[in-house]
């Protein structure tokens, strides 16, 4: 625990020393996310969420999208959020914290590499229920290209994305699947990720 508390405070000291008198540039995503395709593979699109005024105050992305995609026998929603660094853009909210702080409990929580052609996809799956409700969310974070699971390293990220390219970009993918249809979610999760990844590279910057 300490050991990572002295690699964040270490990063800050050497980012805030390098990165004196540096303008931060603000970075857009390489095409809007509305656009993103409505077929994924075998997966079509199942309806599109738009979130109000108040969510959006809250998370603050720059750009996002959250839609629903089924390929027949499963339903997964895909949400992602990216945050370009400029005015007005918050930072990304982790699920570990912002679920629980909503009354959300965290039932289980694992790592896991999915393979793709472009390359590993690293990202956590977690159960989270509250009362009646529950989802199993598998979700990353990407930044440039590279995608994390965890918190720490999405921060060294941005740490070394601002002081070496000037840039505080970052983007938080989050698949959702409902507990009722657990059964067969990791698999299905796993085909979605493997046709989803390197569309997402076309329009997250890099």
């Amino acid at each position: 625990m300490w050991a990572r508390v002295l690699i964040i405070v270490a990063f800050l000291a050497v980012g805030a020393y390098f990165g004196q008198g540096r303008v931060e540039s603000a970075v857009l995503t390489q095409r809007a996310l509305d656009d993103f395709p409505a077929s994924v593979g075998p997966w079509r699109s199942a309806g599109q969420v738009f979130f109000d005024g108040r969510t959006l105050s809250v998370l603050r992305p720059t750009d996002y999208l959250y839609r629903l995609y089924t390929d027949g026998e499963h339903r997964i929603g895909l949400y992602v959020g990216f945050h370009g660094g400029g005015e007005g853009a918050g930072p990304i909210h982790s699920p570990r914290n912002c679920l629980p702080s909503s009354g959300w409990a965290m039932l289980d929580e694992t790592r896991r590499d999915l393979q793709t052609p472009q390359g590993p996809v690293r990202l956590v799956r977690a159960t989270f229920a509250k009362g009646d409700e529950g989802s199993v969310y598998y979700y990353w974070y990407q930044v440039r290209g590279a995608t994390m699971a965890g918190d720490l390293e999405l921060k060294l990220a941005e740490l070394r994305n601002a002081f070496l390219h000037a840039r505080r970009d970052a983007a938080f993918i989050r698949l959702d699947v409902p507990l009722a249809q657990a059964a067969g979610a990791d698999e299905a999760v796993a085909d979605f990720v493997t046709r989803l990844y390197p569309l997402l590279l076309d329009y997250l910057p890099r």
